[in-house]
C-alpha cells in the first residue's frame, strides 16, 4: 500500500510539472484566439517581473513571512528589466541586443529610416500628451530592428521605442490607464489586451494597434515598483526601404 501511494505521488507529481512547462512554452511562444495580429502574442508583461516587488525592510507580513530585502543594485536595474519585458512581449518572441527577431511582422509600406524614425518619435509623443502626466522620461530614442521571418535586412527594418514614465508621485498615475483605455480608441487606436498580469504585483497592462500608422503600444503600469512608473513600447510593422536604397543602421 504505501508503494502504491508513493507511485501515485510520483505520477501525481510528474504530472504537474509537465502541465507547467506546458503552460511555460505557450506564455513564451504561444497566441490565442483573438490575439493582436501586431504583438503576434498575447503573453502578459511582467509575468517574470525580477525585482519589482513591493519594497521590504524585513517587517513580517500578515501570517509571519517575512519581506525580503532586495539589494540597491536590483532595485535599479528593476525599470530596465521591465522594459525588456515589455519588448518582448509585445513582438511576440525574445530579441537579441541588434534587434533581431524571429517573429512575422505586418507591413508598414515603404520609407526610408530617418522618416520612420520620425513616426515613431511622433506615435511615442502623442502617447505622452494623451498621458497627461508630467514626470521624468528615458532618454533613448527609437531604434531600428531587423523584422525577422527571412526579410532582407538591407531593405526591411521595424522600429522599436521603449520609454518610461517616472512621475514625481505614484499618485499622478492613479487612474492614468483606465483614461487611456477610454481616450485611446478615440484617436484611431483599438485596445486589444486591457487586464493585470499574473506577476506578484498584479500589474495592469495595456496593449492597443492603430491601423492605418502601422503600429502597436504596450503601457504597463508599474504601480509597486520604487518609484512607480509606466512602462511604454512603441513598435512599428515592417517597412520597405525605397528602391535603390539600403537599410544604413541597425
Amino acid at each position: 500500500m504505501r508503494t502504491d501511494s508513493l507511485r501515485r505521488t510520483d505520477t501525481t507529481r510528474r504530472t504537474d510539472t509537465t502541465r507547467r512547462t506546458d503552460s511555460l512554452r505557450r506564455a513564451v511562444g504561444g497566441t490565442r484566439p483573438g490575439g493582436s495580429p501586431w504583438t503576434g502574442s498575447t503573453r502578459r508583461p511582467g509575468s517574470a517581473e525580477p525585482g519589482s516587488g513591493p519594497r521590504s525592510g524585513g517587517t513580517p507580513r500578515p501570517g509571519g513571512t517575512p519581506r525580503l530585502r532586495r539589494s540597491p543594485r536590483a532595485r535599479a536595474l528593476a525599470p530596465a528589466l521591465a522594459l525588456a519585458l515589455a519588448l518582448t512581449t509585445i513582438t511576440g518572441c525574445g530579441m537579441d541586443d541588434s534587434g533581431k527577431t524571429d517573429a512575422p511582422v505586418p507591413s508598414a509600406g515603404t520609407s526610408g529610416v530617418e522618416d520612420a524614425t520620425r513616426d515613431t518619435r511622433k506615435v511615442s509623443s502623442d502617447l505622452l500628451d494623451l498621458i497627461g502626466v508630467k514626470g521624468k522620461v528615458t532618454e533613448p530614442g527609437p531604434r531600428v530592428g531587423e523584422c525577422g521571418d527571412g526579410q532582407d535586412r538591407e531593405t526591411h527594418f521595424q522600429m522599436r521605442h521603449p520609454w518610461s514614465l517616472t512621475p514625481a508621485s505614484g499618485k499622478q498615475l492613479d487612474g492614468v490607464m483606465e483614461r487611456l483605455r477610454e481616450r485611446l480608441p478615440e484617436q484611431g487606436w483599438k485596445i486589444v489586451q486591457y487586464e493585470r498580469d499574473t506577476s506578484r504585483n498584479k500589474n495592469l497592462n495595456l496593449t492597443a494597434d492603430h491601423d492605418e500608422r502601422k503600429f502597436s503600444v504596450n503601457v504597463v503600469h508599474l504601480a509597486r515598483n520604487e518609484p512607480p512608473a509606466l512602462s511604454v513600447t512603441v513598435v512599428s510593422g515592417c517597412y520597405r526601404v525605397p528602391e535603390g536604397e539600403k537599410v544604413d543602421r541597425f
